[in-house]
Formats: C-alpha cells, sequence, structure tokens
C-alpha cells in the first residue's frame, strides 16, 4: 500500500539521482536546488560520519542524531548540533538561527 507522502516533499532523490555519492557535496547542493532552497538557509540533518562528511563538504551546518547508524558516537564527529530525539530539532534549529550558523528565508 502506497502511503502518498510525495505531497509532503519538494523534492525527493535517492542514491542514483546525481550520479555521485555521499560525501561528494553535489549531492546535498543538488538537493537543496530541486527544493527551491538556498544552501545559506539549509541544514542537513543526518546520523553518520558520511553525512556530517556531505554537510562539510557543501558548506551546510549539520545536526547530528545521536540514536542512528554511527559506529562511533556522533560526538566524536564534530557536528555543529547533537540531538537525542527528533523534538529536539526546533530547538537546536532555532539555536542555529539565533547565532547565525544559518539563514532566514
Amino acid at each position: 500500500m502506497a502511503v502518498q507522502l510525495t505531497t509532503r516533499f519538494r523534492a525527493v532523490c535517492g542514491a542514483d539521482t546525481f550520479g555521485v555519492s555521499k560525501p561528494d557535496l553535489r549531492i546535498l547542493r543538488g538537493i537543496i536546488e530541486r527544493a527551491g532552497g538556498d544552501p545559506a538557509c539549509a541544514i542537513m540533518i543526518g546520523d553518520s560520519m558520511t553525512d556530517i562528511a556531505t554537510a562539510r563538504a557543501a558548506g551546510v551546518p549539520v545536526i547530528a542524531v545521536d540514536f542512528g547508524y554511527s559506529d562511533v558516537p556522533v560526538e566524536t564527529l564534530k557536528p555543529d548540533r547533537v540531538v537525542s530525539a527528533f523534538g529536539e530539532l526546533p530547538q537546536a534549529i532555532s539555536q542555529m538561527l539565533s547565532t547565525g550558523q544559518i539563514g532566514v528565508i
């Protein structure tokens, strides 16, 4: 049964969309562009070394979740913020906005 989630996203991209793999910056930059966004106003949310490296390559701040697939504690990978639950994202994003880590659309 299809769950009809595509209407909730401006862009849906997979591993074969751009012809390159993470941590190539073209992945994140391409997703942001397809969604009509601006890299200066974007945040990567991820759970692995590859996600953090992709964000760094693209010049985008990154929030790491500490309950994902990382082989090492994500704190050691030096993301901009770490959250332990999705409910913590609004506060983390608000803090990043207030400190100028990300721009406002």
